[in-house]
């Protein structure tokens, strides 16, 4: 009956020897291995519990200067769990209630001594019980502690759930979601009240097989509602705990919001790569046919018209033919250099003057011969006044925009009508082109104004031109401060529109002047009393003029750079026109401009240059250009500028 299977230390304090050996010898009797000590005064029981660090105390209840309740009370003063008994020749049923209340763990009356073995022996197993348990007790909460540091100290929100409460949750589970634990625990609050609207269904599912005992995945990923109303994304990781005699979901929740977002952005960032690069492939497909094409209609007409045997209405058509292809290329590449400007954020806007109507009716003029070849009925639309119709713009992008969408009307209408004009609506000019044509599907209606992205992409569409208008529309629309888009039906017309801010010039609208319809004089006239010089360093520009000019002018003048106009115009001072390339070697055309405008300001000087650039224009005029054509250019268009100057 040895509990411990080694010698105990008992104390007994006992002031007759006769009764402490007593109960020694029952103690022994009951196979108890142990060694003792005897004490009678206080004095003695202090030292010996310090010395002697007994297992456990046998105390006399009555003694004549010490008393088992003394002993109790220094004991429980010493070690609140070390087992005391008490041992007493007298006690009644309220002494021994008061002993047990004041933490005795037993008592043995000595009339019946023969239950002291087995009360010391009980109080020894108790006693080491309750020891351990507190053991047990002190490593759960510090293993409680340690686990509440790790979880206050993680990153992540962390939660215990137990049939539907939370028992724990960290400070950052508070941080995403907003709620203190008494929150959580209100009444009718579930974990469900957590879940955004498009999860609920999801997590209950899940839910529901759990409960069946189903294998589910343990990590997971929902949309979250935070207490603020805002939605996360997070991922879950949950694991079954056995709790209180059942079971508890242990979970640790991830804010993934930005990493969904970094990856989705990702995602995108590479679809649109991959996107680029087909359209970009396609766009240079597109670009090498819309070269090529012309080129080899120019190439091959060209060496056709060798032919010795060819009629006059033949080598007539082959012109003809060359020249639609030079114009196909030539709008080709300004197209190109155009779009080139805009992606690199070269392009400056040049406000002045500009009549609505009077740019309306030249592209009205200009167009009407096409559509009429076509059958089209082809009409415009002018909400002012001519003499009201002044505003204050860039004259370039305007016609721009407006270019570029009748173009496209005209091209993809193969019956029935085009109409073009403009509508005042709240301060604001509201353009429009719409025509009956083939129209555009309804998934490609939101890309036709992006970079390298067309209506029709494939190889084996019937329609000539480098997709490029409408993104050039687009970027002079947003430059002038407006707005640009579409209605289009598959099959039945589209309808093109964008706004202007309508910047109306009223003192200007006050003498504006219709102008007057009028034949004109014909080329030969406009030149005949001329004297020009033509300033241009490349020999096929000169031998261009030159066709153009001999024998039309009175005396026509030829430099290579400016340093020998300069020198040219001194002999002749009577000069009336000089045809100033702008790009020469040595002093360039805008240098030699202002000098021979310092010598004569009233000299006329037309800049005549392959510089076709959005702002070349205003850089001549600034230079003191008086007008400004660009190559590759027409007699006519020469002619037309010439007549703004000498048509008197």
């Amino acid at each position: 009956m040895n509990p411990t299977n080694q010698s105990i230390r008992i104390l007994f304090a006992e002031d007759l020897p006769a009764d402490a050996e007593m109960a020694r010898r029952e103690i022994k009797k009951g196979g108890i291995d142990f060694i003792y000590k005897v004490v009678d005064t206080e004095a003695e029981f202090r030292k010996e519990l310090d010395e002697f660090n007994p297992d456990i105390v046998i105390s006399d209840y009555s003694m004549p200067t010490f008393n088992g309740m003394r002993a109790l009370k220094i004991t429980r003063e010493h070690s609140k769990n070390l087992p005391f008994v008490v041992l007493t020749g007298s006690m009644n049923e309220e002494t021994a209630v008061a002993c047990m209340k004041a933490g005795a763990n037993d008592y043995v009356i000595k009339e019946k001594i023969t239950r002291l073995p087995f009360a010391v022996a009980e109080t020894l197993e108790k006693s080491q019980a309750k020891l351990e348990k507190e053991q047990i007790q002190k490593q759960l909460q510090e293993n409680e502690a340690m686990y509440r540091s790790l979880i206050e100290n993680s990153s992540d929100a962390i939660y215990l759930l137990y049939e539907r409460k939370f028992v724990i949750i960290n400070s950052e589970f508070s941080n995403l979601f907003g709620y203190s634990l008494e929150e959580l625990n209100q009444p009718g609050f579930d974990f469900i009240n957590l879940v955004a609207i498009e999860s609920k269904s999801f997590i209950e599912k899940r839910r529901s097989k759990v409960k069946k005992g189903e294998k589910v995945n343990n990590r997971y990923e929902f949309t979250a509602l935070l207490k603020n109303g805002e939605k996360r994304e997070v991922e879950a990781s949950v694991s079954y705990i056995n709790f209180k005699g059942g079971i508890a979901t242990q979970g640790i929740i991830r804010d993934i919001t930005e990493k969904k977002k970094m990856i989705d952005d990702l995602l995108a960032a590479k679809e649109k790569a991959e996107e680029s690069d087909r359209l970009k492939s396609a766009f240079l497909a597109n670009m090498s046919h819309e070269i090529r094409t012309p080129m080899n209609g120019i190439m091959g007409f060209t060496e056709l018209l060798k032919e010795p045997k060819l009629t006059g209405e033949e080598k007539g058509e082959y012109i003809k033919i060359i020249q639609k292809s030079g114009q196909r290329m030539m709008n080709t590449i300004n197209d190109l250099i155009e779009i080139s400007k805009i992606e690199s954020g070269a392009v400056e806007l040049h406000v002045s003057e500009v009549n609505l109507n009077e740019q309306l009716d030249y592209f009205y003029n200009f167009f009407k011969p096409d559509a009429e070849k076509r059958g089209l009925k082809f009409s415009c639309y002018k909400a002012l006044p001519f003499k009201e119709a002044v505003i204050e713009t860039d004259r370039e992008k305007l016609n721009g925009i407006l270019s570029n969408l009748i173009k496209n009307a005209v091209k993809y209408t193969n019956e029935g009508t085009i109409e073009f004009g403009y509508h005042i609506k709240e301060n604001q000019l509201d353009f429009y082109v719409k025509d009956t044509g083939i129209g555009i599907e309804k998934d490609r209606q939101e890309v036709v104004f992006d970079r390298f992205i067309q209506a029709d992409l494939s190889l084996s569409k019937p329609y000539e031109g480098a997709g490029l208008g409408l993104s050039i529309a687009k970027a002079y629309v947003e430059m002038l401060g407006g707005r640009i888009g579409l209605e289009s039906e598959f099959g039945k017309g589209s309808r093109f529109w964008f706004t202007l801010p309508c910047n109306l010039n009223e003192e200007k609208t006050k003498i504006q002047e219709e102008p007057k319809n009028r034949a004109g004089n014909d080329d030969a006239m406009v030149l005949k009393n001329l004297k020009v010089m033509v300033v241009e360093d490349d020999q096929v520009g000169q031998m261009y003029l030159s066709a153009i000019l001999e024998g039309a002018c009175k005396k026509v003048l030829y430099a290579s750079c400016g340093e020998e106009a300069i020198d040219l115009y001194s002999q002749h001072s009577d000069t009336d026109l000089v045809l100033m390339d702008l790009k020469m070697p040595g002093l360039d055309g805008y240098a030699t401009t202002r000098k021979l405008k310092e010598i004569n300001p009233g000299l006329i000087i037309i800049a005549q240059t392959a510089h076709a650039l959005t702002g070349d224009r205003e850089k001549a005029l600034s230079a003191g250009c008086d007008d400004y054509i660009t190559k590759p250019f027409r007699k006519h268009e020469l002619l037309e500028v010439v007549r703004k100057y000498f048509d008197k």
